[in-house]
């Protein structure tokens, strides 16, 4: 997909407090393929701290089968300190995959 196609939904998400809203966005986000667009929309919108559009994604950013990106993923949420970022489940990936 194009990353074009979700600026106009990204934008209107960073200032929304509308959560169907925001979690419509991530949905479509994280099914995007795009770790850069996943990682800033988690990092960007506020609502994207919330369990239910954390957990999708991290499954999104997970689905991009690429370890190094959900590293910088797991890395900006902690630095960004997200309250419902699973690191446990990251870390033990980390640990299976033999990077940490």
């Amino acid at each position: 997909m194009y990353k074009g196609m979700y600026l106009g939904g990204f934008e209107r998400c960073i200032k929304s407090d509308n959560y169907t809203e925001v979690y419509d966005a991530a949905c479509d986000v994280a099914m995007s393929g795009d770790p850069y667009l996943i990682c800033d929309f988690a990092e960007s919108v506020p609502l994207a701290d919330d369990p239910e559009i954390m957990e999708t994604l991290e499954y999104g950013i997970q689905r991009c089968n690429d370890i190094y990106h959900e590293y910088e993923f797991a890395f900006t949420m902690a630095d960004s300190g997200k309250k419902h970022f699973n690191q446990k489940l990251f870390e033990q990936r980390f640990r299976k995959s033999g990077i940490a």
